[in-house]
């Protein structure tokens, strides 16, 4: 997926190109590398051999890099992360300046898409570019605070394929479709009633937020029941 992007990067606009290969050499890669297009004087290729032997060369290109695209493992990684690649996924992120602008395919670096977990080095992003569909841990924590924005890419797969998957996205408009409508001639009785019954002198918030909550989640007529002593202080959380 990295290489392929790269790829159509090139096609669109002049950008300064630099791949670094961690999981195979260059060779390994050759023959797919020509048939992207990527063999060629503006691309800096370095592959695994050079996070050992090269290492200079390769942090003095990752100190000019104004985007990173991560895509070691995508959804495949269900694992811990090992040595050498643990350290060399270190180095990089230690070569990089803060501004970098990062993107992830699919999840980030050391995510475990099913679960949501993380590794300990797991590499934060600013955007998350999902293929097909989002994964779970892009909305289950601690995994979904490192994929930063997350946008899903349509690329062909037939939604038939996931029949049968029972599982649904809490979303604005799927809140929004179970919200009765208002009437015109309705009032604050056709709503429902509600009374929340709590609070004391040293704990205010709970009742407060509570009323709040039902006030916006649309009951018609809200009464709480509080101490006396605590009314001024619980009208001022409104």
């Amino acid at each position: 997926d990295g290489l392929v992007t790269c790829s159509e990067l090139l096609k669109k606009d002049s950008y300064n190109i630099t791949i670094i290969l961690l999981t195979d050499t260059f060779s390994d890669n050759e023959v797919f590398l020509k048939g992207l297009g990527l063999i060629r004087s503006d691309v800096k290729i370095f592959d695994i051999s050079d996070m050992a032997d090269n290492l200079k060369e390769v942090e003095s290109e990752l100190l000019t890099v104004n985007v990173l695209i991560d895509a070691i493992f995508g959804i495949g990684l269900s694992r811990k992360i090992k040595n050498p690649l643990k350290s060399y996924i270190n180095k990089i992120q230690n070569f990089l300046n803060e501004d970098v602008f990062r993107i992830a395919v699919d999840v980030p670096t050391g995510v475990d898409s099913d679960k949501g977990e993380i590794d300990s080095d797991v590499l934060k992003v600013d955007l998350t570019l999902a293929l097909g569909y989002a994964k779970l841990a892009h909305f289950t924590q601690p995994a979904a605070s490192f994929c930063g924005e997350v946008k899903v890419l349509d690329i062909g797969i037939p939604d038939q394929k996931f029949k049968g998957i029972d599982l649904d996205l809490i979303t604005e408009e799927f809140v929004s479709s179970k919200i009765p409508t208002r009437e015109l001639e309705s009032n604050k009785g056709s709503f429902g009633k509600v009374m929340i019954v709590g609070g004391s002198d040293e704990f205010i918030g709970a009742s407060a937020l509570a009323g709040i909550a039902a006030s916006r989640t649309g009951a018609g007529l809200i009464t709480s029941a509080i101490p006396r002593s605590i009314v001024p202080s619980f009208t001022y959380l409104f």
